[in-house]
């Protein structure tokens, strides 16, 4: 989980903004413009630890997170060009300082400065630390406690499933193979020849791990299709609460083969093509690319929730659903860390609070400013007396929470 995140240079966010999180959900507040979307994939960025999407411009970060026990890993981390005499080749500067703390592999300390390791002050061989990779969090855990007993292994501080789940149909495209998020939506697994046991391969999407289990549970089967699998909803844990919500009376995944590749003593099968199909109560197939706008969108954070076992990352959640759909959805990742963002007051209606700290702890507001001649966006936290004037009309139990919110100027 994120606990806290200082932004000391990131595009034109106010230099030192800080931000506090609790273990429950958050929600972005402020008008378009203000740094919502941009904010939710910093935060996805973090939780991953993958800045590789930022390779390209400056930054400066300060963060902690935790295992969700008692293991933490504070960081501070700044990537800024240097001036070069070849101006068509820029010159990045990386620095980083990790301070790791885990209740029986102790204390370690790693810095990276001219792109040399040193941990506890002891130059190091680099085993991939590097700020632009997709893995840094592994990396740095790996390499502060190699010497760990094998029986002992460190914690990865990292979500790879924790991507923004965007305010559109760009979810729902990477599900069925027509963007990318990270990377292509697919599976590859390994099998040895002839008629071995078939292994989980380390070769697939971050969100697609449930899945790629769920098709080797389905090739098990001796007369199972290898070049088209079937995989019933019922068998896909949380996710499958999808058919009776969208209406239907069955539904099913099904993975398309799109390379067999055999060597001496193994073969690849790959599976890129994904496709939701669902049958009606009245016997009638209904294909995925033919759901509404709001189904889709159900249909995809569904996926995204039950696939990604870290914290929610959603932007405009409630658009094209139902009521009854997003009182759903929060269940679904009730006890979990999330940052939500929302224009739409039905959001709200699902908020309760108990205490003026509660309230403090719910909402980030992202605004504008200008300064100086320049507009930038200022993120933070309520104040402890915006909390309590909040909760004061809360517990008078008139308004919703939306009105509330705007007649105190904070929507």
């Amino acid at each position: 989980m994120l606990r806290w995140l200082k932004i000391n240079r990131y595009r034109n966010v106010v230099p030192g903004t800080e931000l506090t999180f609790s273990d429950g959900h958050h929600v972005l507040l402020g008008p378009n413009g203000g740094g919502k979307t941009t904010l939710l994939e910093l935060i996805a960025a973090v939780l991953r630890g993958d800045f590789s999407g930022m390779a390209d411009e400056e930054f400066s970060f300060e963060y902690q997170i935790t295992d969700g026990v008692e293991a933490t890993m504070l960081l501070e981390l700044e990537h800024v060009l240097e001036a070069s005499q070849d101006a068509s080749t820029p010159a990045w500067r990386d620095t980083l300082t990790a301070t790791l703390t885990h209740p029986s592999l102790g204390t370690r300390k790693l810095k990276l400065a001219d792109h040399k390791v040193a941990i506890d002050g002891v130059e190091m061989p680099s085993h991939g630390v590097d700020m632009r990779a997709s893995n840094l969090h592994t990396m740095l855990s790996l390499n502060c406690w190699d010497d760990r007993p094998a029986d002992n292994p460190p914690p990865y501080f990292s979500w790879l499933g924790a991507f923004r789940f965007d305010e559109a149909l760009s979810f729902f495209s990477f599900l069925r193979g027509m963007e990318t998020l990270g990377g292509r939506a697919y599976v590859s697994i390994y099998r040895p020849l002839p008629g071995g046991t078939l292994r989980l391969s380390y070769l697939r999407h971050p969100l697609f791990d449930s899945v790629c289990k769920a098709i080797i549970d389905v090739l098990r089967t001796p007369e199972e299709d290898t070049d088209r699998v079937t995989i019933p909803f019922s068998s896909l844990g949380s996710f499958g609460d999808a058919v009776e919500l969208l209406g239907f009376s069955s539904a099913a995944l099904r993975a398309e083969l799109e390379r067999q590749v055999r060597t001496r003593d193994q073969e690849r099968l790959t599976y890129e093509r994904f496709q939701f199909r669902f049958v009606r109560r009245d016997g009638t197939m209904v294909l995925d690319e033919h759901l509404s706008f709001g189904q889709k969108r159900l249909l995809a954070f569904l996926f995204y929730a039950w696939a990604n076992d870290g914290p929610i990352v959603a932007d405009e959640l409630v658009d094209g659903m139902h009521y009854r759909w997003i009182e759903h959805c929060l269940k679904t990742i009730r006890g979990r860390q999330a940052f939500l963002s929302s224009q739409n007051p039905l959001l709200m209606d699902f908020i309760g609070f108990d205490s003026a700290e509660k309230v403090q702890q719910t909402f980030v507001i992202c605004d504008v400013e200008e300064s100086d001649g320049r507009e930038r966006m200022r993120w933070r936290n309520l104040t402890a007396d915006e909390a309590g004037d909040f909760f004061d009309a809360y517990e008078v139990g008139i308004q919703h929470v939306s009105e509330i919110l705007r007649d105190k100027g904070l929507w």
